[in-house]
């Protein structure tokens, strides 16, 4: 039972502590007013709204039917490659950037620093792209694009080379200038067909959905550990009842009734073991955690430590209740037994 619940909490902790850091990096550094949404973007509609008076920047990246990687370096599993206005995303995520904060041209491209760590490469570096028609360029790297590491490894092609490649964007972060009112560029967005919502509750959804991802892993783990800890109970509790029948046949014979054998025998998990799987478990999590955080804390802004603690009691309560229901069962089989055994009344 403890290993099951410390191993559930724990996958559970580290994934709600890293995705709730990545949600604070988010926070910190997104500079955008509101994001845009639609299934895609019509290109119109967006051109439209950048020439509103309230926005300053449009960062709406356009998904490139490509991959790429450094011919000395393994590529990262999964890498972003994207058209993009170059100053918009800076400004949109609050980046930063070493080489030239322009959009790329020609054969030119940026990379974003995750990609720049994962691939080694750096400024004035070159490597392959090719795209899914079979045709392959070698670009030239002419800027690091520094937006935090919730921003995944990303490359950012030139409007050239991404033509016939690109899809229109799903997606777009609209910067605003200083005191204007987002409910106009709401009202013309949607007037264009085009969802806004503000980019702090746009945020929180997307930790919302990570939350609906770590129930998921949790449910995938839960499962077999759960079948793997009823086995492991019944067995062990089946063992145990096969070395007391001598100690509950006497109890039987000094007038313990069936309702003081069950008080007791349910006392066993609830009161002894539960509790100190609960207490060991819930440490083990919380230390696990605690080392995890300064690891977190090298990478982003911020990295607090987040424990589910009410999913972890609620796991208890289900182990719990497994052990208990083993224990009733293992009991009903000891009196079984024992009347089976029991010496025929005499005169039969």
């Amino acid at each position: 039972m403890v290993a099951f619940l410390a191993a559930s909490a724990i996958v559970v902790s580290v994934l709600q502590t890293t995705a709730a850091s990545e949600t604070a990096e988010l926070h910190a550094r997104t500079q955008a007013s509101l994001v845009l949404t639609g299934q895609p973007i019509p290109e119109q509609a967006l051109a439209e709204i950048a020439q509103h008076d309230a926005v300053a920047g449009v960062a709406a990246a356009s998904p490139v039917r490509a991959v790429a990687a450094a011919s000395y370096a393994a590529g990262p599993g999964e890498t972003e490659i994207i058209h993009v206005d170059v100053p918009g995303y800076l400004a949109a995520h609050g980046a930063t950037v070493t080489g030239t904060a322009e959009t790329p041209q020609d054969l030119n491209v940026a990379v974003s620093s995750e990609f720049s760590s994962w691939q080694e490469v750096s400024v004035g570096d070159e490597m392959q792209v090719g795209f899914f028609d079979g045709t392959t360029e070698r670009v030239r790297i002419q800027a690091v694009i520094d937006a935090g590491p919730a921003v995944p490894p990303t490359v950012f092609l030139s409007a050239e080379l991404s033509e016939g490649h690109r899809d229109a964007p799903s997606s777009a972060f609209i910067t605003l200038h200083p005191d204007t009112d987002l409910s106009a560029v709401a009202a013309e967005s949607a007037h264009r067909g085009v969802t806004a919502t503000p980019v702090s509750e746009w945020i929180e959804r997307q930790q919302d959905a990570q939350a609906e991802v770590n129930l998921l892993v949790l449910a995938v783990l839960a499962v077999p550990g759960l079948v793997f800890t009823l086995v492991a109970i019944g067995s062990a509790t089946a063992m145990g009842f096969s070395t007391r029948n001598e100690e509950l046949r006497i109890l039987r014979s000094i007038g313990a009734t069936r309702r003081d054998l069950r008080a007791m025998i349910l006392a066993e998990p609830v009161l002894l073991l539960g509790p100190a799987a609960l207490l060991i478990s819930g440490a083990l999590t919380a230390v696990t955690v605690a080392s995890y955080v300064p690891a977190l804390a090298a990478t982003y802004t911020s990295a607090e430590a987040s424990i589910p603690w009410p999913l972890h009691l609620a796991l208890a309560g289900v182990a719990l209740t497994m052990a208990a229901g083993s224990a009733l069962l293992a009991l009903r089989r000891s009196r079984a037994r024992a009347s089976r055994s029991a010496p025929a009344a005499p005169g039969h």
